[in-house]
């Protein structure tokens, strides 16, 4: 559980959603749950259900968590994973942004200040409501970024993270 802990929620805001990430030191990791094999799960999947930081996201900001669910979509069903609406999915996915002010005195150096965002995202199981896998993408936000580049570049880390992300009949 403990790589499950390792992203710490310090405040949301559209311009941590869709500045995203920035500059060319994005980095991008992924892990299964705990004692999980990515076997037999099926190619459904629906949003998570529960109470979650993508809901504190669609209740402030529609815009954005339309924009996030629509490029997850995307991404997902070039994985081969398609959308059920009805009845139990196969899968749960679910996503976080999440901030961080990064920087100042550090082992007696001073070094500038800034914000740091990480996109997570969460696909859990169902039956038990356990993570099967999670992957997240890290980087500099830039607050000057366009919307047109903010949404670039969150498409670039949902991207890279689901890259992580076995497709269907893997």
């Amino acid at each position: 559980m403990t790589a499950w802990r390792g992203i710490v929620c310090l405040g949301l805001g559209l311009t941590t959603v869709l500045a995203g990430c920035t500059g060319a030191g994005m980095s991008v990791a992924s892990a299964y749950g705990p004692g999980i094999k990515f076997t037999g799960f099926g190619a459904t999947y629906d949003w998570w259900p529960g109470d979650s930081t993508s809901a504190a996201i669609k209740q402030a900001h529609p815009d954005a968590d339309r924009i996030i669910r629509e490029l997850l979509a995307d991404k997902l069903a070039t994985k081969g994973y398609l959308r059920r609406t009805t009845g139990q999915p196969d899968l749960w996915v679910d996503y976080g942004v999440h901030r961080k002010t990064r920087g100042g005195l550090r082992e007696a150096s001073w070094q500038p200040v800034y914000e740091e965002g990480t996109l997570v995202i969460d696909i859990l199981d169902p039956a038990t409501g356990k993570h099967i896998w999670r992957g997240y993408a890290q980087a500099k936000v830039d607050e000057a970024d366009s919307p047109a580049e903010r949404e670039k570049r969150v498409r670039e880390a949902i991207g890279l993270i689901l890259d992580r992300f076995p497709s269907r009949g893997q």
